[in-house]
């Protein structure tokens, strides 16, 4: 499947020269395309989002994204009154921060 994505321009740029670099001069490195080195990345990005934020499963998979960036949202609080698991004064656990793909990455 193909699909448009926009990257960082320096991303891009140095995804670009070491594709171009390792299939020309490095055959081990198993790289022949810019894919080879995409979409093993995104692989994994993917799989660490589904680690912390859906208990290891694979997202709920969908038709079609809506067009255009989400606006971003900030993390869920429990409604008002109602106190965090483990007492009102216990800290929430949010689990540790996922490094952001960078704000031109565009799915």
């Amino acid at each position: 499947m193909q699909r448009t994505v926009n990257f960082d321009r320096d991303v891009l740029e140095r995804a670009r020269a070491a594709a171009t670099y390792l299939a020309a001069y490095e055959a081990t490195a198993g790289v022949r395309s810019l894919a080879d080195i995409v979409n093993p990345a995104v692989a994994a990005y993917v799989a660490e989002l589904e680690r912390r934020y859906n208990d290891g499963e694979a997202f709920r998979p969908v038709i079609r994204m809506p067009p255009g960036r989400p606006a971003r949202r900030a993390p869920a609080e429990p409604p008002a009154g109602v106190p965090p698991p483990g007492g009102a004064d216990a800290p929430v656990d949010r689990g540790a921060p996922v490094a952001a793909p960078p704000d031109d990455l565009v799915l």
